[in-house]
């Protein structure tokens, strides 16, 4: 296996250099062969669209250029790539854009240059645009690894309605496409928000990932779980209640609603109750065990992941039963002779969603593939 490390910083011995050189000491001292390319005295042209490699039935560039010569047959004879850049005005620097515009460029006509190839990056930055770049270079940064670390940015994947639970495994580019949403205004708000964090709150959002596995499912249970079971009889009320009084005038969006939510009430009524009961308990002590605890926890199922794949379908017929309300209610949109309670109604309901968005997001993202992988190691 090769890895060819390249760093696009116009500076010689920069951290640009050092961090790319460090992630191929590591990778040496696993027994890859690695290569280290410094971009700082090789002035890379930029593609000039030329088409002049679509014609040709070698892997190769018709520019002629000192600087970009056996930069291909390098990509091609590795396995791995590691690109590094500082972040320049939000964006990776013109070295770099340059050799992977060329490369990118080259492999259209001929993907094998590309395929099957892993690839990571390492973005150098003093205060912002991390993210841009780290979308220029990977483009495989998924939205549930944002959220996951950067918590801050949920409200502006709920303000583009974009899907951070069941569906956080899509990169950025894929879920903003779905969306109908531009990427680079979407990667903008996401480091808009993260530069807007103040240290306080961000010391506040506790890194789940780093967590044990019981002490997130005291969280969930405490914060969501409870949530869930104070709200769940106190919405179906309010359901009742408006229908009654503004049935005669939009008794059937109403009517629909309360059929809607009265299913998603006995579904997640039954969810919670097989999380507290069966899966959650069979975790925790699955933990201890590894821990050196009792003799491990017995179950009516194979293995671990027989219930959380249960769970995660039940969680996507959660998400689209609240969705199906959502449209149903025209976004929540209150009608002109909306009551207070009628108010308090889409209030509460909006909420719930935001709520659900989150529980998921900590349960499919976090909590069961951590459980899936400890199981896997024993």
């Amino acid at each position: 296996m090769r890895v060819l490390g390249i760093s696009g910083s116009p500076r010689r011995g920069g951290n640009t250099d050092i961090l790319v050189n460090t992630a191929l000491e590591v990778l040496a001292g696993e027994g890859l062969e690695t290569e280290f390319l410094s971009l700082a005295d090789r002035p890379v042209k930029p593609c000039v669209a030329c088409r002049g490699c679509f014609a040709s039935d070698a892997i190769r560039c018709v520019q002629e250029d000192p600087a970009f010569e056996g930069m291909l047959d390098k990509f091609a004879q590795s396995d791995g790539l590691v690109i590094g850049s500082p972040v320049y005005f939000g964006s990776a620097t013109p070295q770099i854009m340059a050799l992977l515009d060329r490369v990118g460029y080259v492999a259209r006509e001929h993907p094998q240059l590309l395929r099957r190839k892993v690839g990571a990056a390492i973005v150098v930055a003093r205060r912002a645009g991390q993210i841009t770049m780290s979308i220029q270079i990977d483009g495989n940064t998924t939205v549930r690894d944002l959220v996951g670390r950067f918590p801050q940015t949920r409200k502006v994947f709920e303000q583009y309605g974009i899907d951070y639970c069941c569906g956080g495994g899509k990169c950025l580019a894929e879920a903003a496409h779905e969306s109908q949403a531009a990427l680079p205004d979407l990667a903008r708000d996401i480091e808009t928000a993260l530069a807007a964090t103040s240290a306080k709150t961000a010391t506040a959002e506790k890194d789940w990932y780093a967590a044990p596995l019981h002490e997130l499912i005291d969280h969930i249970l405490q914060v969501h779980h409870a949530y869930m079971h104070e709200a769940l009889p106190r919405l179906g009320g309010l359901v009742g209640k408006v229908l009654h009084a503004h049935g005669a005038h939009h008794g059937d969006m109403l009517r629909q609603v309360q059929v809607l939510y009265g299913s998603l009430d006995t579904e997640l009524t039954n969810h919670l109750r097989k999380e507290e009961e069966v899966l959650f308990p069979y975790i925790v002590a699955a933990e201890a065990h590894r821990q050196g605890g009792p003799e491990g926890p017995a179950a009516c199922f194979g293995s671990v992941g027989d219930p959380i794949r249960q769970m995660e379908r039940e969680h996507e017929s959660a998400g689209e039963v609240l969705a199906q309300i959502r449209k149903a209610t025209g976004g929540y949109a209150l009608p002109d002779d909306a009551c207070r309670t009628f108010r308090a109604l889409y209030e509460e309901l909006e909420q719930m969603e935001k709520d659900l968005h989150q529980h998921i997001h900590l349960e499919n993202n976090i909590l069961f593939p951590k459980a899936n992988a400890a199981e896997a190691s024993k």
